[in-house]
């Protein structure tokens, strides 16, 4: 049998992406735990030194709101046709008149 890339040796397998069951059970035991101390944390939290409390919130949002990648945006001008330089220079006009 040839491997074929892309193509499962098991086709009734589970999907891409789905977690394993350890993953499951460990992300169900954190949410419960999560959810029965809450009111606890909550005030233990308010508790804290303000500092302290944006230092444990900074590191929450990387949970919630993944960090975004650097995005390199140069543009080889010299490479550009007449009609796409007018489409940049169109862009970067508009985008100026907004602000």
């Amino acid at each position: 049998m040839t491997f074929i890339k892309g193509q499962s040796g098991n086709p009734s397998g589970k999907e891409k992406g789905t977690l394993n069951k350890v993953t499951q059970d460990f992300k169900k035991c954190v949410n419960q735990l999560w959810n029965n101390n809450y009111p606890r944390l909550e005030k233990t939290f308010k508790n804290l030194p303000e500092e302290k409390q944006w230092d444990i919130l900074q590191k929450l949002m990387s949970y919630a709101h993944p960090r975004m990648a650097n995005v390199d945006a140069s543009i080889d001008i010299q490479k550009l046709s007449e009609e796409q330089l007018d489409v940049v220079i169109n862009t970067l006009s508009d985008s100026m008149n907004d602000d």
